[in-house]
């Protein structure tokens, strides 16, 4: 069975994900989403959740979007130390 997903991203401002099954965490800085075809990572600035219509399995994201990636990783943690020097390293 194929398995169809759309990643259909607008002037890096607008992004609309199919075949979501989950959104797995979010901030105003990145998007986790576990989809049909693996862990999907959305980074940028200023993301907010324009739509999550887990029904029909979409999901749209509205800000500035710097990254789109697969992430065969089930569950990416990244250390509390990390994420906070990430954050301050994007603060400057």
């Amino acid at each position: 069975m194929e398995i169809n997903q759309i990643i259909k991203l607008e002037n890096r401002k607008s992004l609309l994900v199919t075949g979501v099954k989950n959104v797995k965490s979010f901030d105003s800085n990145e998007f986790i989403l576990d989809t049909r075809l693996g862990m999907l990572e959305v980074e940028g600035k200023d993301l907010v959740l324009g739509k999550m219509d887990l029904a029909n399995e979409e999901v749209s994201i509205k800000g500035e979007i710097n990254s789109i990636e697969f992430n065969d990783k089930e569950n990416k943690k990244e250390s509390l130390v990390k994420r906070f020097f990430k954050w301050v390293l994007k603060s400057k």
